[in-house]
């Protein structure tokens, strides 16, 4: 395919989904339709590539990644709850005086 033919389809193709996605800017069921036109994944199955490391190990399948996902996000809230420094402030002292 020529370069100028090329350049034809991509500015063709960024010309139709810009005005179908402000078309449907209030459907979200029309604009996932079009996410998923955009990267084609009518029949076929999503896959993802294996990049996330824990301790050193590679993570190769869907259920090993998935609990490190868990493990990580169940522990966040308390891990950050103890990197805060206690105040010596009384929750009162941001509170507006009642009438």
């Amino acid at each position: 395919m020529g370069k100028k033919l090329k350049h034809v389809l991509n500015v063709s193709k960024k010309l139709y989904y810009n005005q179908y996605f402000c078309n449907d800017v209030n459907n979200i069921k029309a604009m996932w339709r079009g996410i998923e036109q955009i990267i084609n994944t009518y029949g076929r199955k999503m896959s993802f590539p294996s990049i996330l490391e824990v301790n050193g190990n590679r993570l190769l399948d869907t259920k090993s990644t998935a609990n490190a996902f868990n493990e990580y996000f169940t522990c966040a809230g308390p891990m950050l709850a103890n990197s805060i420094q206690p105040g010596n402030r009384s929750f009162k002292d941001f509170m507006p005086h009642s009438p």
